[in-house]
């Protein structure tokens, strides 16, 4: 590994000084619908380095730390190759490995978590729809993508063959670079993403309930399980809700369930991110581990649905288990208590 000190500069700064080439993805009237920090764009840089799994860009001029994970700019100490950051300087650790990468491709890049994937990276394939000279470009991706990511994107008639996978290893030249910009912020989601993520994979903007109740498991993720899950689940069965693992479905079968769903119970996770496809109207019930982490309201809030929290009570694995980590236990009385209140019977 080596190590180059860069500067930390902000998307807009950062790309006039790498003299990139700017166009708008949206309409002024879907740009103008909601008072945002970021403005939905596509940018065509030239002779930029590309860093892998944090997807980071690099230029002479600074590095533009933010490019496909909004919150990066705020918590850049947690990027993989971020050694050290302060005073807007971040020290960087680089694989030795350098790679050229000669034909004009689309930066897409890719993440294992579900939530991610489907707020951060594919909304950025709208620019593809709205610029059909990027039809034909390859689309950069990480080295593994889970099936159920490229289920997503043969939805859109994109197949294996079209996507570059780059390593992990190594530190990437690439020459002519499109780079869609977030339609994601730290909690809110660009209302002309949300209504192509409905349009696209549920096959309306404004799906129409079919009456189904589901609670989703968290049995198989490696932290904030619900320790008690099969008790809640024998607490909701006579109402009428099934026990959904939405990891072991396919991407298809998780926006199915959702859009046909009028009430969704679940732990905090990537699964309550397929909210995207609940219709409004619906009522999503948070099963939280503490009072922090907002996002998922915002999102109920901007699809016109109903959303309720209620904070278990926390069972840390360990002493040094971090509060946002922790397991923890909802009372199966206080759950049904609060359904009842919300005319769930």
């Amino acid at each position: 590994m080596r190590t180059l000190r860069a500067s930390l500069l902000r998307s807009e700064p950062w790309l006039e000084a790498a003299e990139a080439h700017r166009v708008p993805v949206l309409s002024e009237a879907e740009r103008g619908e909601m008072s945002m920090c970021f403005a939905p764009d596509l940018s065509h840089l030239e002779n930029v380095c590309l860093i892998p799994q944090d997807w980071l860009l690099l230029a002479e001029h600074g590095l533009l730390i933010e490019s496909l994970d909004p919150t990066m700019a705020f918590r850049p100490h947690k990027a993989h190759h971020v050694k050290e950051f302060a005073d807007g300087v971040a020290t960087l650790e680089l694989p030795e490995r350098e790679v050229r990468v000669a034909e004009p491709c689309v930066l897409l890049g890719s993440n294992p978590s579900h939530y991610h994937w489907l707020l951060y990276h594919l909304p950025r394939l709208m620019a593809l729809e709205r610029f059909p000279a990027l039809a034909g470009l390859r689309l950069i991706v990480g080295e593994s993508l889970p099936p159920q990511h490229l289920e997503s994107l043969r939805h859109l008639g994109i197949e294996e063959s079209r996507l570059l996978r780059l390593s992990n290893d190594a530190l990437y030249r690439c020459s002519a670079l499109w780079v869609p910009a977030a339609l994601t912020d730290r909690m809110h989601v660009h209302p002309a993403a949300l209504r192509w993520l409905r349009r696209t994979f549920a096959g309306s903007e404004n799906p129409r309930q079919r009456g189904r109740r589901v609670l989703t498991s968290r049995r198989d993720a490696p932290l904030r399980q619900l320790v008690n899950e099969e008790e809640v689940a024998a607490a909701l069965a006579p109402l009428g809700f099934e026990l959904q693992r939405c990891g072991a479905l396919g991407f298809a079968e998780q926006v199915r369930l959702f859009s046909e769903a009028e009430v969704v119970v679940g732990g905090t996770g990537s699964a309550l991110s397929n909210a995207v496809f609940a219709p409004g109207g619906a009522l999503i019930v948070e099963l939280h581990n503490y009072r922090g982490a907002r996002f998922l309201d915002f999102l109920c809030m901007q699809l016109g649905q109903y959303y309720e929290r209620l904070v278990g009570e926390l069972r840390p694995r360990g002493p040094d288990t971090k509060l946002h980590y922790s397991d923890f236990l909802v009372r199966p009385e206080l759950l049904l208590e609060r359904l009842a209140a919300l005319g769930v019977r």
